[in-house]
């Protein structure tokens, strides 16, 4: 007889997933810079995976780094060398605003993570009331069409109508950012 197992073909079907959420995040994290300060951030650039896994630049200056994980783990081990390459290459290169993106909480994360990984801190997606460092892959695209519902309701001269449009405008941007990695791929 045969021995079958029940294991799951290899396949680059997670690394594909985490470029989907790195993508994601970016769009996330832009569309919040531009709701919380449209006119100071409107000539802000955002760079895929150069600098970091995104990074976003005024004019030359990077002024933030962002480095994105959806790993299954929940323990810090599992991050720590990310942690420790996201602050030396920030220190190296000045870079004063370093976040570390995540998917699952962090459930052993260390108290003094933020004097040791200085300036690397975990993205918080919580409220002014509460504190989230973490955004599953699931939860984004919600996240995503909250921020543009909210952006569209805040320009008075536009109909209340078009916060339908959220979802499409969401799949718009991110076919976008596909474009680009594609394109960035291509050049490769």
């Amino acid at each position: 007889m045969c021995n079958q197992q029940n294991t799951a073909p290899h396949t680059a079907i997670s690394t594909w997933s985490g470029f989907v959420y790195q993508g994601k995040i970016a769009l996330y994290y832009c569309l919040k810079l531009i709701a919380d300060d449209y006119s100071s951030n409107r000539s802000l650039k955002l760079q895929l995976e150069s600098q970091d896994d995104f990074a976003i630049y005024n004019g030359r200056t990077c002024i933030s780094m962002h480095q994105v994980k959806a790993y299954k783990s929940q323990n810090f081990s599992s991050y720590q060398s990310g942690f420790t390459a996201q602050r030396d290459k920030a220190n190296s290169d000045g870079v004063s605003n370093a976040f570390f993106h995540v998917a699952r909480g962090i459930i052993d994360l260390p108290e003094e993570y933020e004097t040791t990984y200085h300036p690397v801190k975990l993205y918080d997606y919580g409220t002014q009331e509460t504190s989230k460092k973490y955004c599953s892959l699931e939860e984004l695209d919600g996240l995503i069409e909250t921020l543009l519902k909210s952006m569209i309701n805040s320009e008075a001269s536009l109909p209340n109508w078009k916060c339908k449009l959220a979802k499409c405008i969401r799949e718009f941007l991110e076919t976008m950012i596909n474009q680009k990695v594609i394109v960035t791929h291509h050049m490769i």
